[in-house]
């Protein structure tokens, strides 16, 4: 990777492994299966994949701690989303820089509202689970992790 490498907006490698880390400690059986791998020009490559995971406590503790009371009591929306399994599409697309052979930014895109909205009846109540969390609809770290 290169020097000034982007990953979602966030600059350095060190950023990506935070992200990782989080998503990956959050959930702990996160499954991705590479659907279909594309050369789109000289330097853009995109992985199209299906994701899949439970939302657990550590999920909701981690990810969604809004969700999660300070007493350690659950919401409603918390209580609909444990255990559920949740399967999504999503496009990662990297850029190369081709003199120097190294990725130099990479983009992930997931549609997370869609399962949700499906889990909890409703955009509202979906959304209202996005507000303020460390994942975003789209399936990256929000602005708030970043820093």
């Amino acid at each position: 990777m290169a020097p000034g490498f982007i990953c979602n907006g966030n600059c350095g490698i060190e950023a990506m492994l935070k992200a990782v880390k989080t998503i990956s400690y959050g959930f702990l059986d996160l499954d991705i299966r590479l659907v279909r791998l594309e050369g789109v020009a000289d330097d853009v490559v995109t992985a199209t994949a299906t994701t899949t995971f439970t939302i657990t406590e550590a999920a909701l503790q981690h990810t969604f701690p809004h969700l999660v009371g300070e007493t350690g009591d659950w919401s409603q929306l918390a209580n609909k989303l444990l255990g559920q399994r949740i399967v999504t599409e999503g496009v990662t697309t990297f850029l190369w820089d081709v003199e120097n052979e190294r990725v130099i930014r990479m983009e992930t895109k997931s549609d997370l509202m869609t399962p949700l909205v499906r889990i909890l009846g409703g955009l509202d109540d979906a959304s209202r689970v996005f507000q303020n969390a460390l994942l975003t609809p789209e399936g990256y770290c929000s602005d708030s992790f970043a820093s």
